[in-house]
């Protein structure tokens, strides 16, 4: 999509058919890189590449596992080296001119990135060409405005982020850390160059080009103090500022929920627990008993799992008995109604403080629950770090 733009805007300025030729250089994208169940690193990197050489890029940087909040080791470059070669030498992904081509479905892709892609050249011509659009905030608001929608369909597990929004696994071992000291590294710097550098020379600048600014960084001078002289000058106030786009990770929300829980485990020697309140047969609350573990072990919780209980006095006995400052109610939607008043009366008046949750939403039966004391609903499409976040801060 990219090759057919770029063909006919140059094409339309009078550009030659080299000029017209792209040469495009790929790398995996920083979006979906976690720290949490970091090999997973590894799979996502693969496929990017992959797709990096279906869609014909001249060079690709996989990256290695951890790049972005840790430095690399020989193991990690080595597989994202390994992982090109593979698809170079094994797949033989090099060896064809057009991987995708006769692909119908790629190609309709391609062809409607590149039909969307041109409404949104020419809405930036309309603004008066990139440089205005970007001064007058509309880039940043395009580019705010699908990172919040990312960010919705991560918080509800639209989109899935194996190891981190989905699928979390609470015993993994981190990544060993091997990242610089930058604040100390920062402090060092910043004092030497305060020792070198000629403050007084800097007032020089003011009204100087290029060359006197060259000359001042030699001196000692920082881009912090040249660039304030430059703004100083008159002849510069009506220069363009430009908000910076700020670049994100999408799993971090939940990394940071997994980190406060990991916090509390560390402080206290205990996760923050979650008891399952498990009604009936296996048949009745095993289904929404494993989607409430999965729904919150993404954020740190330790789930106490036991088996179904008859009755909501002995499930109200055991919740009490646990310890634990959450209690999800699992079973079917036809039997919430016979227990879930009696349990939460139970565990409400023994510890008010008490969350209780429950697993599904049975829409002729949620006032009646809410009125019963139940504080909060789980379900597919349940704004899970949300949920996990406001549970987390109200139990840690």
């Amino acid at each position: 999509a990219a090759r057919l733009l770029w063909a006919k805007i140059v094409a339309a300025f009078g550009g030659d058919l080299v000029a017209q030729k792209m040469m495009i250089h790929g790398r995996s994208t920083r979006w979906n890189k976690t720290q949490t169940d970091v090999y997973v690193n590894m799979l996502r990197t693969t496929t990017e590449a992959f797709a990096g050489a279906l869609g014909g890029a001249n060079s690709m940087h996989a990256a290695p596992v951890g790049e972005g909040f840790n430095i690399p080791t020989e193991f990690s470059r080595r597989i994202a080296r390994n992982a090109q070669i593979i698809l170079q030498e094994e797949a033989s992904l090099t060896n064809l001119v057009d991987p995708a081509g006769g692909a119908y479905y790629i190609e309709y892709l391609t062809d409607q990135v590149a039909q969307k892609a041109w409404v949104l050249f020419q809405e930036i011509e309309e603004q008066g060409g990139m440089l205005a659009a970007l001064e007058n905030g509309f880039v940043q608001e395009a580019v705010a405005a699908t990172a919040v929608a990312r960010q919705k369909n991560l918080a509800k597990r639209k989109d899935v982020l194996v190891g981190t929004n989905m699928y979390a696994n609470l015993g993994e071992e981190s990544l060993t850390q091997n990242s610089p000291d930058y604040p100390a590294i920062y402090s060092e710097r910043a004092a030497q160059v305060t020792a070198y550098r000629q403050d007084d020379l800097v007032s020089d600048f003011i009204g100087g080009g290029l060359e006197t600014a060259v000359g001042l960084a030699a001196k000692g001078a920082t881009i912090g103090q040249i660039t304030k002289a430059i703004r100083s000058n008159e002849s510069t106030k009506d220069c363009p500022t430009i908000d910076p786009i700020q670049q994100q990770r999408g799993g971090q929300p939940f990394e940071q929920l997994r980190a406060g829980a990991d916090k509390v485990a560390e402080d206290s020697g205990q996760r923050p627990q979650i008891f399952l309140a498990n009604m009936g047969s296996i048949n009745q609350y095993k289904a929404r008993a494993d989607f409430t573990s999965g729904f919150f072990e993404v954020g740190g919780f330790e789930i106490i799992n036991p088996p179904g209980f008859e009755t909501g006095t002995k499930a109200a006995e055991a919740a009490l008995a646990s310890g634990a400052k959450a209690v999800v109610i699992c079973s079917t939607d036809d039997n919430y109604p016979l227990v879930v008043a009696e349990i939460v009366s139970l565990v409400k008046s023994a510890k008010p403080d008490i969350v209780i949750i429950l697993a599904g939403y049975p829409k002729d039966q949620i006032d009646a629950h809410k009125a019963a004391g139940v504080d909060e609903f789980i379900f597919l499409g349940a704004d899970c770090y949300a949920i996990n976040a406001w549970l987390q801060a109200g139990i840690s």
